[in-house]
């Protein structure tokens, strides 16, 4: 029997193109993969540069004494322009007595509308009351046993200026007249008052001394102590044992005039610290101060007020920070796109023409991607401010910007 013949066949070669496309499937998942990373990674925040912007002064003339000194401020900005680039400390008589009323508030509060403590005045007391009688000073008549609210008390301190009411509060809130003087350099170092010496409560002493520019730093304390800015403020009250009591400041009421204190003695001359509103300013969002020390005579302080009041308010006026539209910055995206930033209407403020106003941006986050006209921050000055807003849109980038800065 013949054997069977078998001849080998060589096994077919596998199809290279399998392979290949797993290789194809590989790339095509990490690309995808690379494309839905790249799409979804967070984009960087935009580039965004403000500047300030600056009002400058304007030349303005006060009407400065000839005689004396004097320095000229605001509440909301403090001190703005003085007589004289070098001040010497001079007596300021009972304008101290504005640093013994802010003391004794700060260690026996008052709130607004009250009365505060019940003070009962003994011999001592009635022995600063014969004291300034002897030497001419200013006093309220008070007996021993006497009851007295503190407010009460301050009111015969500020308004007809009483020399005996300045100790007798220093020795009740502070236990002695030495403690007082200790408290209260303490308390004008806090203020930055640091050519301002405290002598005594009353201003009696001419060792009591400070600047004209200081004094207006002391002005906008007293007119945020809301109880001392009303009592500052009154004509007249009435007390236990003295009685009615008139407010010795003269021109209270008077173009706006809402206050502070008076001065006046052989040493130190006439002396005032006053403030006022400004007459352009018809919703009170700023208050003048001013303050005189070395006339010749209250009177004398009286006249040179008026006169720096009347040049204040010639030169305090409604001021244009910026306009509505106004560039204040650039916002730029790393993908080519840029936007503005615009103030989004007129940023006014009431200010002296003698001094710089300064509006501040303000960027309240980051952005990645903003429309035009969204709200993107602030500019401010003072209590006051205005929206910014981008000029125009910033999307975000296209496709093909994001696979080539994905990495």
């Amino acid at each position: 029997m013949d054997r069977p013949q078998f001849r080998y066949q060589p096994q077919a070669a596998r199809p290279k193109h399998k392979s290949y496309t797993w290789v194809l499937l590989i790339l095509s998942f990490f690309c995808i993969g690379y494309v839905y990373l790249a799409v979804k990674k967070p984009l960087p925040p935009l580039s965004l540069s403000t500047s300030s912007v600056t009002l400058p002064a304007e030349k303005v003339t006060i009407d400065w004494p000839s005689e004396g000194w004097a320095a000229i401020g605001s509440m909301n900005s403090g001190l703005l322009a003085k007589s004289a680039s070098q001040e010497t400390a001079e007596p300021i008589a009972s304008v101290a007595k504005v640093m013994t009323a802010l003391a004794v508030l700060n260690k026996k509060p008052i709130l607004p509308g009250k009365d505060g403590e019940i003070i009962t005045l003994g011999a001592q007391d009635v022995e600063f009351y014969d004291k300034y009688i002897s030497l001419g000073g200013s006093n309220s008549r008070v007996t021993a046993g006497e009851t007295i609210t503190e407010r009460q008390a301050l009111e015969a301190l500020m308004l007809p200026s009483s020399n005996n009411m300045a100790d007798s509060l220093a020795l009740w809130a502070f236990g002695s007249l030495d403690n007082y003087k200790t408290y209260a350099s303490a308390l004008v170092k806090s203020y930055g008052l640091t050519n301002t010496t405290i002598n005594d409560a009353s201003g009696f002493d001419s060792a009591t001394t400070s600047t004209a520019s200081e004094l207006i730093i002391l002005g906008q304390r007293a007119l945020k102590n809301e109880v001392l800015r009303a009592i500052v403020a009154e004509k007249n009250a009435d007390i236990p044992v003295a009685g009615p009591i008139e407010n010795v400041n003269s021109l209270l009421g008077e173009d706006d005039i809402i206050g502070i204190k008076t001065g006046n003695t052989g040493e130190a001359g006439g002396c005032l610290l006053f403030a006022a509103y400004p007459k352009s300013d018809s919703k009170h969002s700023d208050i003048l101060i001013g303050a005189v020390i070395g006339a010749s005579s209250l009177d004398s302080a009286f006249s040179v007020s008026k006169n720096l009041l009347s040049s204040l308010n010639a030169t305090y006026k409604l001021r244009d920070v910026a306009k509505n539209n106004q560039k204040i910055g650039h916002i730029t995206s790393k993908w080519g796109q840029s936007a503005d930033v615009l103030a989004s209407e007129t940023l006014s403020t009431y200010a002296w023409e003698g001094e710089v106003v300064v509006g501040r941006p303000n960027i309240s986050q980051q952005y990645k991607t903003v429309k035009a006209g969204q709200n993107v921050g602030s500019l401010q000055t003072g209590q006051l401010s205005v929206p910014l807003v981008a000029g125009q849109t910033i999307s975000g980038p296209s496709i093909l910007w994001r696979l080539k800065h994905y990495f």
